[in-house]
């Protein structure tokens, strides 16, 4: 028996609002479950934004050259510490960059940079097969870059991996350590298991003497067990052929509060200390470069009256100075004149940077407190000559070093 022409109406209408009931039954549902995933998990959100960075920073890890297979598997701990990673082509800092110390970045460029650029030259996996030659090119796994605050030890650190082309792993205690019992030594193994992973990679931990101080009795147990399995996995790189383009980089202006079996997996450690008069030269000049100066500015001048001054303080110095051409420009600005082109911004003179020092003043006691406890001098005072304040400055590297040499005869003994 057919549907006839009046009934079709009443049954068009009621499919529809059998429909529109369905679609809006769908809709709370869905709508429901959103609200109740946001009560209940109101970390929802935050996840799948980091979802979506961790997939983005594997994509560049691929482009950087890294195989599909490498980056299969991650492990939670892993995926943590992919946040960690900086590419070399997001990091500003280069050697060109880094005024002054040409003796260290020449020999860092040396130990580090060649042996990560240029594999094939230093493969340290030949030295399993006997190649003598191959095991002493082999680079160290450890480097520590040790010297007062402000002297460039994480701007040579960033320079080191961009000029490499490694990825740069930076590390910290709130990406290491966790409340969770077990959780930390699992992060601790997720660093080395990713580092060789996307090697060449170097692994930078700043300010080191605040993550592996000198144990001690008091010390807390997760601490102690951070410390004993990081650095069984870090004697794992030296014997580990596939970990042959993994370095790991340490920054401290404390060395004598590192942990005595820390710097024995440091074998190399380079003092970054404080720049001498030609070393000041060379910062201002690349501080300065593309500033307007005067014709005739004296960048010998300021060196001299900068004796003791690190390269953060220099940077300071400048910033200081410029701001005065810069007031000068406001002041006209106020008073109608132009405010917003080059041309308004006079150069910049010695005399800006003389009396900016009224301003900015060296880091006078945190370098007296290094020196102090690296058995240099108890004090550096503005009346002592440029050669004594150097001459005392070159003498860190001799105490920290026998330092280093008899902590390491005490733990084989």
């Amino acid at each position: 028996m057919g549907v006839g022409p009046a009934q079709q109406p009443r049954a068009f209408d009621f499919v529809f609002r059998e429909l529109f009931t369905a679609a809006l039954g769908v809709l709370g549902i869905y709508v429901s479950a959103r609200i109740m995933k946001r009560v209940l998990d109101p970390n929802a959100d935050a996840r799948e934004r980091s979802r979506g960075r961790r997939d983005a920073i594997l994509q560049r890890l691929h482009q950087f050259g890294v195989p599909y297979e490498a980056l299969q598997g991650l492990t939670s701990s892993e995926e943590a510490l992919l946040h960690d990673i900086v590419f070399p082509e997001d990091i500003t800092s280069s050697f060109g960059s880094i005024g002054g110390l040409g003796g260290i970045k020449e020999a860092v460029r040396e130990l580090v940079v060649y042996p990560l650029a240029y594999p094939e030259v230093f493969r340290s996996g030949e030295a399993a097969a006997g190649d003598a030659t191959a095991a002493l090119l082999a680079p160290p796994k450890g480097v520590l870059l040790y010297g007062p605050p402000g002297t460039g030890k994480t701007m040579l650190a960033k320079a080191l991996a961009k000029e490499s082309g490694a990825v740069f792993l930076s590390l910290s205690p709130s990406s290491l350590l966790s409340k969770w019992l077990g959780e930390t030594e699992q992060t601790a193994r997720a660093v080395f298991t990713l580092a060789r992973r996307v090697q060449p990679s170097v692994v930078f931990i700043d300010e080191i003497d605040g993550l592996f101080r000198e144990r001690s009795n008091s010390e807390h147990e997760a601490h102690k067990n951070l410390k004993a399995e990081f650095m069984q996995l870090w004697d794992g790189l030296t014997t580990d052929a596939d970990a042959n383009q993994v370095i790991v980089l340490g920054a401290t202006n404390r060395p004598y509060d590192v942990d005595p079996a820390i710097l024995r997996r440091m074998p190399r450690a380079f003092e970054v200390g404080l720049p001498n008069a030609r070393e000041r030269v060379s910062i201002l000049r690349t501080i300065l470069a593309g500033v307007k100066i005067e014709d005739e500015f004296g960048f010998e001048r300021i060196a001299d009256v900068t004796v003791g001054y690190s390269g953060s303080d220099l940077k300071e110095l400048c910033r200081a100075a410029m701001m005065q051409p810069a007031r000068e420009a406001m002041r006209r600005a106020r008073r109608g004149g132009p405010a917003r082109t080059d041309s308004c911004i006079r150069p910049l003179t010695v005399a800006d940077v003389l009396r900016a020092r009224k301003e900015v003043n060296r880091t006078e006691e945190q370098s007296a407190s290094y020196l102090q406890r690296t058995g240099g001098m108890t004090n550096v005072t503005p009346e002592l000559s440029q050669d004594e304040q150097m001459a005392a400055v070159a003498g860190i590297a001799e105490p920290f070093m026998r330092m280093l040499s008899q902590a390491t005869v005490k733990r084989a003994g």
